[in-house]
């Protein structure tokens, strides 16, 4: 998505980035609705994985970052709203692109767990998130203490969430600070 690579390469654009605030707060109360659900499709996964993969390495060049990525898993399709996944991916990565440094690590990785479902992983070296932030950061407008130094209204996490639960999967943080945090998306 151009717009995103743009949007993170001049935040200082406050324009840009209040439209995005304010495409966030729509895209929330689209979730809450149901209708988006006749939006769902088949989607071949690890496809679908490996290109969002290669669009993360070009931000990556821009931003100094190391990129990474390990999809292990077997093509399978999987019924999703692409265009709102896909936004929820960027948020995840977006935020670990904000909260890094040059030449920080994030990667993506998509595996089967024991259980045999499918998780996917954006997981970054930057600065971590508080424990006790943590419960706290899919609530609506929460912002976390080391967060509040950068731009934004507390609304890309709670959309995330929002996006994973109407599509009946889970998400889950975890996270150390000066060491990095993983948000995990799990497939049912």
């Amino acid at each position: 998505n151009l717009f995103f690579y743009f949007k993170l390469a001049h935040p200082q654009l406050l324009s840009i980035t209040l439209e995005s605030m304010i495409n966030d707060l729509i895209n929330y109360i689209k979730i809450d609705n149901t209708e988006w659900k006749k939006t769902l499709r088949p989607v071949e996964l690890k496809s679908f994985l490996k290109d969002f993969a290669t669009n993360m390495e070009g931000a990556a060049e821009l931003y100094k970052r190391k990129i990474s990525s390990s999809i292990e898993i077997e093509e399978q399709q999987v019924l999703m709203d692409k265009n709102l996944f896909t936004r929820a991916l960027e948020n995840i990565y977006g935020n670990a692109l904000r909260y890094t440094n040059d030449g920080d690590s994030i990667s993506l990785e998509a595996k089967k767990n024991p259980l045999g479902k499918t998780e996917i992983s954006i997981s970054d070296t930057g600065v971590g998130i508080p424990e006790e932030d943590l419960e706290k950061v899919f609530e609506l407008f929460f912002r976390a203490s080391n967060s509040r130094r950068e731009n934004g209204m507390g609304i890309g996490l709670s959309v995330v969430k929002s996006i994973i639960d109407s599509h009946g999967w889970s998400i889950n943080v975890k996270s150390k600070p000066n060491q990095g945090t993983t948000f995990t998306i799990t497939l049912n």
